[in-house]
């Protein structure tokens, strides 16, 4: 009978992701060939290195990924009968991928031995990784060659950027003198094409390379996948080979070298007798090795139980500083709660403030009114003031005429009576626009 182990994981998606990122970069690529071919041409050396190394990048991801397709198809031809794991698949030992000839050390012939540990198995999987990683150096050192070829364009290109600029501003000092400034202007735009084309050169080198760095970094990120799945899933199935191996090894019949076993008619061949004895004597070492890891165990116990009590005295320690930490905790809440309360007062006393404030600032505004209202009464009263004391000296001429008229005769002498009568009036008035003149200064 044979039990069928799980079948490994073919590559097909991370290499339908490449060719798909690879097609529709070449297509981009062919739809902006006419400006792609004025970068390129700008430094043909450098920016075809950059292509070549590349090229070769994509192309070495694609065939170690198309490389794990008949690893894995060499592992999905094994499968596990109920005495032994064996290689079913038409191929032998000799056409064994090269990722996986640390697994000879597992087999004889076509034949997976049984009963192998699981530190062999660790050992094999360490040289399979071990090979893996070695695989794919070249690619990551390409990676890594397209890199330096982007900052080393970019960096020559600045470099006769700078040189050019220097020729150029030389070239401007001597000539400055015996031209105009028309011809030197011509001259400066000559002169500028060699900084320019420098320029180029830098950025086109910038360009490709960024671009290359990530197209293959991609390529190698999808790739770093599919070897990772490989392993992890080259490790289960050798796990589970070890796991089905030891379960049987004590009702199982042993493999001979050849893959022949033994029948249930109880036919013994004398090979399979030796390989019996042989592995009952393995058994026995087996067993003298188990007791003496088994009293190691059994020291190591004593050892974790001591540890264990250190760590119990540890806890109390840990234990009574939770207490202190609790306590400080609380002591700190009351403080805070202090705090509280002395902040909601001051928060109360300075709205109690902002109150205030607001009635000062009420206060002084009615007051500011009522000494623009003022300032308008002071106006109007120095005003009717002016008008009083023209109207006075209108008066006061009038009646010098007057006088000057009637003097000396009787109706005069009646007039100079009334004149006087007024005269008085007109001193009352001008005591009165005297003492509103002052008013208005003292309320200023």
């Amino acid at each position: 009978m044979t039990d069928q182990t799980p079948t490994l994981t073919q590559p097909y998606i991370p290499l339908i992701i490449i060719l798909a990122v690879l097609i529709f970069v070449g297509g981009l690529a062919y739809s902006q060939a006419g400006r792609l071919s004025d970068f390129f041409f700008a430094q043909a050396a450098i920016n075809g290195a950059i292509l070549l190394v590349a090229v070769l990048s994509a192309a070495l991801i694609i065939w170690e990924v198309f490389s794990l397709s008949r690893a894995i198809g060499w592992v999905d031809g094994t499968r596990i009968t109920s005495h032994a794991a064996i290689a079913t698949s038409e191929s032998s030992s000799a056409d064994m991928p090269q990722l996986l000839f640390p697994l000879q050390s597992l087999m004889n012939g076509k034949v997976i031995q049984s009963g192998f540990s699981t530190e062999n198995l660790s050992i094999v999987m360490d040289a399979i990784k071990a090979r893996n990683d070695e695989r794919r150096d070249l690619s990551q050192y390409l990676l890594q060659l397209l890199i330096f070829l982007g900052l080393f364009g970019t960096f020559w290109g600045l470099t006769l950027t700078v040189g050019d600029i220097g020729k150029a501003i030389g070239q401007l000092n001597q000539e400055s003198a015996s031209r105009d400034a028309g011809d030197l202007f011509g001259q400066m735009i000559q002169s500028l094409e060699d900084p320019i084309g420098s320029m180029g050169i830098a950025f086109s080198s910038s360009l490709f390379g960024l671009a290359g760095t990530i197209i293959v970094g991609f390529l190698e990120q999808q790739s770093a996948q599919a070897h990772g799945r490989f392993i992890d899933e080259l490790e289960n199935w050798l796990y589970q080979h070890a796991i089905l191996s030891s379960a049987g090894t004590g009702g199982a019949y042993p493999v001979a070298a050849t893959g022949t076993v033994v029948t249930s008619s109880g036919v013994f061949s004398e090979e399979v007798l030796t390989a019996t004895n042989a592995k009952l004597e393995q058994i026995d070492i087996g067993l003298a090795r188990n007791h003496d890891a088994l009293i190691a165990a059994l020291q190591s116990l004593v050892a974790v139980q001591e540890d264990q009590k250190a760590i119990r005295k540890e806890e109390h320690g840990k234990l009574s500083s939770l207490a202190m930490l609790t306590d400080t905790n609380e002591r700190m809440n009351s403080i805070m709660e202090m705090w509280n309360r002395r902040s909601e007062q001051y928060f109360d006393e300075l709205g109690r403030g902002q109150a205030q404030l607001v009635k000062v600032a009420e206060d002084m505004e009615r007051l500011l009114k009522a000494r623009d209202t003022t300032r308008t009464l002071n106006d109007r009263l120095a005003e009717l003031s002016r008008e009083l004391g023209d109207n006075a000296r209108r008066t006061e001429n009038a009646f010098t005429n007057l006088r000057d008229f009637l003097s000396g005769s009787e109706t005069g002498n009646q007039l100079q009576a009334l004149l006087e009568s007024m005269e008085s009036s007109r001193e009352e008035l001008r005591a009165m626009r005297e003492e509103a003149a002052s008013r208005g200064t003292s309320d200023e």
